[in-house]
């Protein structure tokens, strides 16, 4: 699912990029990137446990992940923003879980890495990585996005579902701020991130050991 891959010669995080946005309701959500993801992401490279992952997360998403609802409202939307300095960041999108599942078996990471998943939202990536194995942890600042997120997770240790990986660990706080440094994998859906946000990300992604990578739309 991703485009071209480059790594420098300092052997420092490796960015993987560009994906396919497909955006929230009520949003322009081009058919074109549905159609690229159903090319690019075949389902050849998943297993019948993927699958059945894949369906647990349905589950406690009102019957379809793959649904793209915002949860956020008016107050913790510009309250992004802010904290931000940016207008427009705020703005919600995601990708198919199954191009997200699909993507972490390309990348060939499972039990023992360490996935960051900056701008969470609902929690659908974070959680999923989760199931598959991943220690994974997702910041997302706006309230009513996080408590969607948590909703979703908590349900899914009612039903004794997150054993294999663990619980994700979900953050509501800025991705600006936050040290994910010992990360194996980050997913950003950086879109209508700012050139100054784009910066300070940069930056705390140095920090990364070398390896690891970064999946941005930017």
């Amino acid at each position: 699912c991703a485009g071209g891959t480059t790594t420098n010669s300092a052997g420092s995080p490796t960015a993987v990029g560009p994906l396919p946005l497909a955006r929230g309701k009520g949003a322009n959500s081009a058919s074109p990137i549905t159609d690229w993801c159903g090319q690019q992401c075949s389902g050849e490279n998943l297993s019948q446990e993927d699958v059945a992952l894949l369906r647990l997360l349905d589950q406690v998403y009102d019957g379809d992940a793959s649904e793209r609802v915002d949860c956020a409202d008016w107050e913790g939307y510009m309250m992004v923003e802010t904290t931000n300095g940016c207008d427009n960041s705020a703005l919600y999108g995601e990708i198919p879980p199954a191009s997200f599942a699909e993507l972490l078996r390309r990348f060939a990471v499972g039990r023992g890495h360490r996935f960051y998943d900056l701008g969470s939202g609902t929690g659908k990536l974070v959680t999923l990585a989760a199931l598959m194995g991943l220690e994974a942890v997702g910041i997302e600042l706006e309230p009513g996005r996080h408590r969607r997120a948590t909703a979703a997770r908590d349900a899914l240790i009612r039903r004794g579902a997150l054993r294999r990986g663990g619980w994700p660990r979900l953050v509501q706080g800025s991705i600006l701020e936050y040290d994910f440094s010992d990360a194996d994998l980050i997913f950003v859906d950086s879109v209508a991130f700012s050139p100054e946000m784009m910066e300070t990300l940069a930056r705390n992604a140095a920090k990364m050991k070398s390896g690891a990578k970064v999946v941005s739309y930017k």
